[in-house]
């Protein structure tokens, strides 16, 4: 029974640390994301104000993640 209990906490932790991975791969992806948008704004000579609702709403999606990465760490 104990070998079996120890077998369902390893399972517990795998998913665990896949869970983390995909968050921070979403994580560094998304930082990307944001990190491009305002280079190719100004490569395409676009005002600052293009695309600005844009990189507010992948700013917002950054925090959202780094507080959904701390739940599944606590966890």
């Amino acid at each position: 029974m104990l070998k079996q209990r120890r077998m369902y906490a390893d399972q517990v932790a795998a998913s665990l640390f896949e869970a983390e991975t995909a968050i921070d791969v979403a994580l560094a992806k998304t930082a990307a994301l944001a990190g491009v948008m305002p280079g190719l704004r100004a490569q395409a000579g676009l005002s600052a104000l293009i695309g600005q609702e844009a990189l507010e709403w992948t700013s917002r999606s950054i925090t959202a993640l780094a507080e959904a990465r701390r739940a599944v760490i606590e966890a």
